[in-house]
């Protein structure tokens, strides 16, 4: 699939076919591993509206079953202790409901944990886990920091059938350039 990746400006961000294996490991453990991957260059903003984007570089992949992320963001993120920062994937889709059912959000925050949530109410994302029934956090990922960059490397599934995550196709573009409450279709990272 691809993804309309939100910054300075829209970027399609185009998921390649897999053909060098990934090990999520944090990193890009080697020159080749995500060689079969055109990475994109984006600009990502603070939730400190006083801080200048961070620098970051992102490539996608996937095998049919796995959709697997590669992001690289330049270090250190002023002012942010490691354990406050994540990396993060919203996705919104239609129509808007009280509490929005309609959205995914997968996150790595920089301590590893990983956590995979649907829905959003006035506070916080529920976590998957944490539904009747029962999700599952479908989420697999690392996080490391080498001095210059954090790196997060993660995969979650195109549709892990749990009935709280995004259903992606491959061959499909998701996400919008503007986000409409009625349509849906947002994505965020």
């Amino acid at each position: 699939p691809s993804i309309y990746v939100s910054g300075q400006q829209d970027t399609l961000l185009s998921s390649s076919w897999l053909e060098k294996q990934v090990i999520i490991d944090g990193r890009m453990t080697s020159s080749n591993e995500w060689s079969d991957s055109r990475p994109i260059e984006l600009q990502l903003n603070s939730e400190n509206s006083n801080d200048s984007p961070y620098s970051a570089k992102m490539w996608s992949k996937n095998d049919e079953t796995w959709l697997y992320f590669l992001i690289r963001i330049v270090s250190p993120l002023r002012g942010t202790d490691p354990p406050a920062c994540a990396a993060q994937i919203d996705y919104f889709w239609g129509p808007f409901d009280d509490p929005w059912t309609n959205f995914d959000i997968t996150t790595l925050n920089c301590d590893g944990y990983p956590w995979d949530g649907y829905g959003y109410n006035t506070d916080d994302p529920i976590i998957d886990t944490l539904h009747s029934p029962p999700g599952e956090n479908n989420l697999e990922g690392y996080v490391t920091h080498d001095g210059t960059y954090y790196w997060f490397e993660f995969r979650k599934p195109l549709d892990s059938g749990d009935g709280y995550d995004w259903s992606f196709e491959t061959g499909k573009v998701y996400g919008l350039r503007t986000r409409n409450p009625d349509t849906g279709g947002f994505m965020s990272l």
